[in-house]
């Protein structure tokens, strides 16, 4: 866990860009932090054969931000070298109807699986050796290669990545945690052990890239140490026509938000505005107001299949309409089921008799606001007391008066005084009448 600042700094970096039919924007704030540990890197357009491909990456660091600033630099260019060394990546058509079963995959997509997995453990021991991490830090990676036929997802670590389909979580990265059953029984055999739900108590993540500390048992393979680098590859086959937006984003933003929230709100942002920039910004601000206390950044790549501005509103509006009619349809049955039991259950003549009273207009009531209503309540209540208080007063000014007049005269004043007694009585039943009539309305 970084060090925290005493007031979040909300100023964000922003890049826009946009190639063919895809648009993208990113933005990132440090928030609570003391430093600025995540980078981005998206290009709409890789060299080569590979023109028509789109690549995005989200590295969220932690203990610096040497790793994370290197894997931005430099990862993008190993996948492009691995995956574009076979002959027919741009001509070939993929026809991918099952991914998650390899054998069914064709040979381009496991070469890019292979080639995506092999660029990022050339990447992981290329800065091993480099003079340029000469510090602790890791790195989360979760990237996205998006062809014109496939989407292809890689992560290590707990940054995450979604696809939205026709409005909902199509697909989501999964987060790589020490608590995972098969995640832990690696950490043991490479002599770790899982404590408070970290690596050595330490670690928040199985995954990174860096973290060398966590590397150094000359025993295992580099895929078997208790941190590793080897990504998660899904393939996914792309729906031109329904699919909305990839959105790659580090835990800062799923620590205080699930992936349907995180739909919903890009969604609803659609609605009032075009500008990603401004919805990547509101996303973080959103976040930030929720507790999150870590640094923020994401990736919004819109597709051609999301739908523009005027046709979200229009379905909206046709959502809520259908919405209404369902309550409206609710509501009728319920009032019909209702009428049927009133009708078993009464005669002829008292449901005629019902009607009549139904027809009957009702007297319209005073307009009362908030403040009335609690004036009148509380009338209500201390009404019996304000009357008693009342005749109370106006016997005792008339026994003054009659002290004044008689004060010499003991037997007038005895008499007076039995006056008072009756009184104190009358004022009790009279003071209490009222009230209760009053409660009774």
């Amino acid at each position: 866990m970084g060090k925290s600042r005493k007031f979040p700094i909300t100023k964000k970096t922003n890049t826009v860009g946009k190639y063919r039919r895809l648009r993208y924007a990113t933005s990132s704030m440090q928030g609570w932090r003391k430093e600025m540990e995540d980078n981005l890197d998206v290009s709409l357009s890789l060299p080569g054969k590979m023109k028509k491909w789109a690549y995005a990456g989200v590295f969220d660091g932690h203990g610096g931000k040497k790793v994370s600033a290197h894997c931005s630099k430099h990862l993008r260019r190993r996948i492009f070298r691995n995956v574009n060394r076979f002959k027919n990546i741009g001509s070939t058509k993929q026809n991918v109807q099952n991914s998650s079963t390899i054998g069914e995959e064709p040979n381009i997509v496991l070469h890019i699986r292979a080639g995506i997995t092999k660029s990022f453990l050339q990447q992981d021991q290329r800065m091993e050796k480099s003079k340029h991490i000469d510090d602790d830090s890791g790195s989360t990676a979760v990237c996205t290669l998006i062809s014109p036929t496939h989407c292809y997802f890689a992560n290590c670590g707990d940054s995450r990545a979604l696809l939205c389909r026709n409005g909902k979580v199509e697909f989501v990265t999964k987060d790589h945690k020490p608590t995972n059953s098969d995640e832990k029984r690696r950490i043991l055999r490479a002599g770790g052990y899982v404590s408070r739900m970290r690596v050595n108590g330490r670690l928040a993540m199985s995954r990174a890239m860096g973290d060398f500390e966590y590397k150094q048992n000359r025993n295992q393979s580099q895929c078997s140490q208790s941190v590793i680098p080897k990504p998660d590859v899904t393939v996914l086959q792309r729906n031109l026509e329904t699919d909305e937006f990839v959105l790659l984003a580090c835990d800062g933003i799923w620590d205080v938000m699930t992936n349907s929230e995180v739909v919903n709100f890009v969604k609803n942002q659609m609605l009032k505005t075009e500008d990603l920039k401004l919805i990547c910004n509101n996303l973080l601000d959103h976040c930030l107001s929720k507790g999150s206390s870590d640094n923020m950044s994401l990736v919004l790549i819109k597709l051609p299949g999301c739908p523009k501005r005027k046709v979200l509103k229009q379905k909206r509006k046709l959502e809520l309409a259908e919405m209404h009619r369902a309550i409206k349809a609710k509501k009728m049955k319920q009032s019909g089921t209702h009428n049927e039991e009133q009708s078993n259950t009464l005669n002829i003549q008292s449901d005629a008799v019902a009607n009549k009273a139904q027809l009957k207009p009702k007297a319209k009531a005073w307009p009362l606001n908030a403040y009335m209503r609690f004036y009148q309540d509380y009338l209500k209540d201390i009404l019996y007391h304000v009357c008693a208080c009342l005749l109370l007063l106006i016997t005792g000014i008339f026994f003054l008066i009659s002290v004044l007049k008689y004060g010499n005269d003991y037997g007038k004043l005895g008499v007076r005084l039995m006056a008072l007694v009756i009184g104190f009585a009358n004022s009790a039943i009279y003071g209490y009448l009222p009230w209760k009539l009053l409660k009774a309305t």
